[in-house]
């Protein structure tokens, strides 16, 4: 009996070391799972943030770009310049800046009224006259019908000179200007009264005109007394010393 006894308990014990260290194997297994599974979620948060950090620099460095692409102003210059159209021009450009852009100004530009020096701003409308637009405002006197404080020609040009501008601005700017090609004998004459009627001016009248001295003026008067009045401005050709080149730039002065 006391054998069969001891043989038992043995078996039991035996039994029971078995599920004792099965549970701690268990406990050792969970312990180390657990561990690992912490870890992938560590890493995989890391991993991640770190992408979110890139795309968000990606995207910064993206909306930072199209911004100052916007910041640029595009600039509508038209009228007396070699290559009128529509220029993306620096945040600090000038008029002045537009017209160089725009291949710089044409032999019949005028700049009297305008600010070469004027900030550009985005779709900003740049208008350079010609000597006979600015001499057929002054003749009309509707040089300063749009508003009271402007001075061009009409109200849609923005590198116009307002009234609050000083004279010493103007003179300024018109000297800054590379390809303003007048002469002080031309400017001199576009303050006279025009147009002269070649029919009937005397010769200090047709002294005047650009490019017209006293050689010319007696010749105008010599072909005028011999051969009668003009019929039209073209017959000026005929007299000596006045051709294509020269009528050109007197036709806007002049009327029969």
């Amino acid at each position: 009996m006391n054998v069969n006894l001891k043989k038992y308990i043995n078996k039991y014990n035996l039994v029971l070391c078995f599920i004792i260290i099965m549970f701690v194997l268990m406990i050792i297994t969970s312990i180390i799972n657990r561990r690992f599974i912490n870890k992938r979620v560590v890493n995989k948060k890391v991993v991640t943030t770190s992408n979110n950090e890139v795309i968000k620099k990606k995207k910064i460095n993206k909306e930072d770009t199209e911004q100052k692409e916007v910041t640029k102003p595009k600039v509508d210059i038209k009228g007396a310049v070699k290559n009128p159209g529509v220029y993306e021009m620096d945040v600090d450009s000038r008029v002045i800046d537009v017209i160089n852009k725009a291949g710089g100004l044409l032999e019949t530009a005028n700049t009297e009224y305008i600010n070469l020096s004027k900030k550009v701003t985005d779709e900003m409308v740049i208008i350079i006259y010609t000597n006979k637009q600015i001499n057929t405002f002054k003749w009309q006197g509707t040089l300063e019908i749009k508003t009271t404080n402007y001075n061009c020609p009409d109200n849609l040009n923005d590198a116009c000179i307002v009234k609050s501008d000083s004279k010493k601005q103007t003179d300024t700017t018109n000297k800054n200007s590379s390809s303003n090609k007048e002469s002080k004998s031309t400017k001199s004459k576009e303050t006279s009264n025009y147009p002269i009627n070649i029919n009937t001016a005397s010769k200090e009248e047709l002294m005047k005109l650009p490019n017209v001295g006293e050689t010319k003026a007696n010749s105008i008067i010599e072909y005028r007394d011999n051969n009668g009045k003009f019929n039209s401005i073209d017959d000026i050709k005929n007299v000596s010393g006045i051709g294509d080149s020269t009528f050109e730039k007197l036709k806007q002065y002049i009327t029969v």
